[in-house]
């Protein structure tokens, strides 16, 4: 069996404080020689709802084993019920935990060696479940995050160990994937990236920004897919760099590509996915440099433009024409045939 020493940190904590651990810990052996000298709160905090008076000095460190999945009391070697607490050197409370049939039920608290709040926690039948804090040595929030029997649910928040305790990151949750908007900061505290989801899907907004606060893509997601029009820009002149437009994630519509100054450089044309219309490239003089005309996704021919804007050459594609005319003649036989057919 595993020591209890080891067990705070796979059941009470498990792998949702990614930003802090522990060093050894040093066991406070006179325990029970100090018990006098524990303030009231002390003595409060360590009594359990389920605990009998013989219960009520339990170390979590010393009297408690791990073995799949379960608490026991070494002693009796059963599942543990009731409350576990450990002390620090210094006499300050280090830990105090509550088990139901060896299954961390209820809160339970971390503090530092200064008896500051680290972590605040709560379990259901070994579980997290309910809100969850967790504070820097500064005793400024660090993270909180909010649990459903075991799955991530509601808000999770990050916040930077500074002055204005900057917040970092606001995620939101439903059954253990994101779902709602979820945003994320830079240091100044200026909103970097807000991303919405659906049941664990993009869906609703996909904007980021540049450090200074400006915009730098607007876009937006539908069922997982880009829906709508986005529109990027440049970080330098904050111009539109480029508009462009999806339907149920397909390219569509009319897309518009920009010079730093706002000129533009290029167009394009969209239908459902296929390319049509004419294409065109601009020189950063506004100058036409080449075009290209589709039709359902076929390049019918392009031109070459000479540096003052003057066709120069065109190329027309046979192969697509050819293909362009068969698919004509298909088109008109199967109209004649539905044209043809008899009138019963």
């Amino acid at each position: 069996m595993k020591s209890f020493y080891t067990l705070v940190f796979l059941i009470a904590f498990g792998s949702s404080i990614p930003y802090f651990s522990l060093g050894q810990i040093k066991l406070n052996r006179n325990r029970g020689q100090q018990t006098e000298q524990k303030t009231t709160e002390e003595s409060t905090r360590a009594k359990s709802p389920w605990s009998n008076n013989s219960e009520l000095n339990t170390d979590c460190n010393n009297d408690l084993t791990f073995e799949n999945n379960i608490v026991y009391h070494s002693k009796s070697q059963k599942p543990y019920t009731g409350n576990c607490t450990s002390y620090f050197d210094n006499g300050k409370m280090e830990r105090s935990v509550q088990f139901m049939d060896g299954k961390e039920t209820g809160r339970g608290i971390t503090f530092y060696k200064t008896g500051d709040t680290m972590v605040v926690t709560n379990h259901e039948n070994g579980l997290e479940n309910g809100h969850w804090r967790y504070f820097y040595e500064s005793a400024r929030p660090a993270w909180t995050s909010s649990y459903q029997m075991g799955n991530k649910h509601g808000v999770f928040q990050w916040f930077a160990d500074n002055d204005s305790n900057t917040l970092v990151k606001h995620e939101e949750y439903k059954n253990n994937v994101k779902h709602g908007v979820c945003k994320y900061f830079f240091p100044n505290g200026k909103l970097k990236k807000e991303v919405g989801y659906k049941n664990g899907e993009f869906h609703g907004p996909f904007n980021l920004n540049y450090e200074d606060g400006n915009p730098r893509l607007i876009k937006n997601f539908k069922n997982g897919k880009v829906d709508g029009t986005t529109i990027s820009y440049d970080e330098n002149s904050g111009k539109m760099a480029f508009k462009i437009k999806h339907k149920n994630g397909a390219p569509d519509g009319n897309w518009i590509f920009y010079y730093p100054d706002g000129i533009e450089k290029e167009k394009r044309f969209f239908n459902n996915g296929k390319k049509i219309g004419t294409w065109i490239k601009y020189s950063d003089e506004g100058r036409e440099k080449l075009s290209i005309v589709y039709e359902q996704d076929m390049e019918l021919e392009r031109t070459i433009f000479d540096e003052f804007g003057r066709p120069q050459e065109t190329i027309k594609n046979e192969a697509a024409g050819k293909k362009k005319k068969k698919l004509f003649r298909k088109k008109r036989k199967r109209k004649n045939q539905k044209t043809e057919q008899p009138k019963e």
